[in-house]
């Protein structure tokens, strides 16, 4: 039981690798963060840098047609569908940090419930192995 609270445990933790804000990060150290046992990036920064990219490529194509002959009725609208689309690519970009920040005190109550089944562990096996001990312990950490 102690292995398997120690198991679970050691996917919610915090390393100074990981201090750098997430945005920052180059793709690869993204990725590589994003793989990891580390609680974050999760699924919200991957979705959040996803929908990023996404926009990065709509921006692409409206500004391969800026200055065309061919779009020049429609330029006007790729201007304001341009500057709709850098304001919402910096706002998902943002997202990133927020969701890695708004995950953490979850990520601490997880840790904390870790650390009670380890004390409950090694107290119920200390003390007989008293359910009620390791019940109050969890339910107060």
């Amino acid at each position: 039981m102690l292995a398997l609270a120690d198991s679970i445990c050691s996917f919610y933790y915090t390393c100074e690798e990981f201090a750098m804000a997430l945005v920052d990060k180059n793709l690869n150290e993204f990725c590589n963060a994003l793989a990891s046992k580390a609680p974050t990036p999760g699924g919200g920064g991957a979705a959040a840098l996803t929908g990023a990219l996404g926009i990065a490529l709509c921006s692409m194509a409206g500004n391969l047609t800026l200055g065309r002959k061919k779009y020049a009725d429609v330029e006007a609208d790729v201007l304001s569908m341009l500057e709709k689309g850098e304001s919402l690519r910096e706002r998902l970009l943002a997202l990133i940090d927020k969701d890695a920040e708004m995950f953490a005190p979850l990520a601490e109550g997880v840790s904390n419930i870790c650390v009670g089944v380890r004390i409950g562990v090694k107290n119920a096996s200390a003390h007989s192995k008293q359910p009620k001990k390791f019940t109050k312990i969890r339910k107060t950490a």
